[in-house]
């Protein structure tokens, strides 16, 4: 380890403790790791956010992880448009697949409409003006479908929390991309 990273080390381990030094250099490891998508064609997703998550070696090191690349992809408007789109890229075909599979649901929404968003900021701004004008519709109906079917579990003595969702921008997306092809409406699953 090189003398800066060592003073580093130890600063961060005087500051914080010797556990976060320990994360903070797990991290700075897995940062080192350079993996890229060659090849679309013969791309296995789930190898490599699997090999991504086993060099993190502490879950912990894994959300530091997300949080940066949330970070990122926010504020990568900034960078020249080879950049923006590699680091765009890179979120959503390794780092939203990791949200989703720590279940990090916040993360995950950030990174896919962020990265969405610069890939495809027509399609982006397109949904997004649908989801804008119909949410008070659909959120007035679950609501009361909401009351309506915990009202009814209730009374057939069925304990349980009833709640709805309404899917992302990029989420949205890909289930329109899924019908397409079909012909079939898009609704919600």
């Amino acid at each position: 380890m090189p003398e800066a990273a060592t003073d580093a080390a130890n600063l961060i381990s005087s500051q914080v403790g010797a556990e976060v030094a320990n994360i903070v250099e797990l991290y700075h490891n897995l940062r080192l790791v350079d993996i890229k998508k060659e090849s679309p064609k013969h791309f296995n997703e789930n190898y490599i956010v699997q090999t991504y998550m086993n060099l993190a070696q502490d879950m912990r090191v894994l959300v530091l992880a997300l949080a940066n690349q949330a970070h990122n992809i926010e504020t990568a408007h900034a960078l020249p448009q080879v950049k923006r789109l590699e680091t765009a890229e890179k979120t959503l075909y390794l780092y939203a697949p990791i949200g989703k599979m720590l279940g990090i649901s916040d993360f995950t929404k950030t990174l896919e409409n962020e990265a969405f968003k610069i890939l495809n900021p027509a399609e982006y701004l397109k949904i997004k003006t649908v989801i804008e004008e119909k949410t008070p519709q659909i959120k007035a109906f679950f609501e009361q479908a909401v009351s309506v079917v915990g009202q009814l579990l209730e009374e057939s003595g069925v304990k349980a929390q009833v709640s709805y969702r309404i899917k992302h921008i990029y989420s949205t997306y890909r289930k329109a991309e899924r019908y397409k092809d079909k012909g079939d409406e898009v609704g919600e699953d």
